[in-house]
Formats: structure tokens, sequence, C-alpha cells
């Protein structure tokens, strides 16, 4: 349910960009479906049907379990479907399987936008949040203001008898 809700938060939104840095499964293949993204070219994808644990009463019982966990698989497809824009059926085969898909696979098949490259990111000490480039080079600038600043207070000590 959990990664129901976050797929639906981040559908559609022009500014998220999912990144798989390891092993999306689960939940988390859904949630990696809401929107644009991109793959380390070492992480994987795994899709799988929905479970159900501690089940139990009887057959009738276990019918409306099996109706149930179907419903469930197929709602969950449907991220599977949007993104990649296989058949229903061919999507509810593949996590019948339980699929892993390496990066490669998962470009291929629709799964992920791009391979992430190896562009360098910057992140501040503080809550890891990423810095665009604009920021960083602002940053930069400033701190060269500042050190010819201080050069020029340096240089002006002589008449100070320093």
């Amino acid at each position: 349910m959990a990664g129901q809700e976050i797929y639906s938060m981040l559908f559609g939104r022009d500014n998220v960009e999912i990144k798989i840095e390891s092993l999306a499964g689960s939940a988390a293949s859904v949630i990696a479906m809401a929107n644009k993204s991109k793959i380390s070219p070492v992480a994987m994808i795994m899709i799988h049907n929905v479970s159900a644990f501690g089940v139990s009463g009887d057959y009738h019982e276990m019918q409306k379990m099996k109706e149930r966990l179907q419903q469930m698989n197929a709602a969950m497809a449907n991220s599977y479907v949007l993104k990649t824009g296989k058949s229903l059926d061919e999507v509810l085969k593949l996590m019948d399987k339980e699929t892993w898909l390496t990066a490669n696979q998962a470009i291929e098949l629709g799964f992920v936008d791009e391979i992430m490259t190896d562009d360098t990111q910057f992140t501040n000490d503080i809550g890891g949040l990423r810095l665009t480039d604009e920021i960083r080079q602002k940053v930069i600038a400033e701190k060269a203001v500042q050190e010819a600043e201080k050069q020029e207070i340096l240089s002006d000590l002589h008449m100070y008898g320093v």
C-alpha cells in the first residue's frame, strides 16, 4: 500500500527524477515507474506478484484471497504498463516469473528511461542535498570575491606597520 501511495504522489510531477542506484525490487519497482527514471549501470529492477502473509480460512476464503491477489497484481501491473507500453498480459507474465532485470534489460524493456552517466554529483554536508552546478558556481564566485577582498586588506597592512 505504501508503494502505491508513493507512486501516486510522484506520478506525472515535473520536478521528479527517479534514480535507481542498487535494487528497485517489489514495491520500489512500482515507485520507480512513477516518473522519468535513471538506473545505475550496476543496478537492477525486480518485479513479482503481490503476496499475502498470515492467510487463514477455508477454501472459500482462499478463493476470495486468490481473486483479491489477482486484482492487486493487475493494479500494480498498471504502473509497469504505463511506463513500458507493454500489454497487461505481458507484464503479468513477467510478474508471474519474478523477473530480475539488469540496467541494460530495464532500458531495453522500457522500465527505465536511461542509464546514469559518471557525472559528478555534489552534495552539501547537511542532509546530503544535491547541489546544482549553478549553485556551486555561485559559491565559487563568492569565495573568489572574498579572497580578493582578503588580499586587498593584507596588502594595506604595511600602512599600519604590520
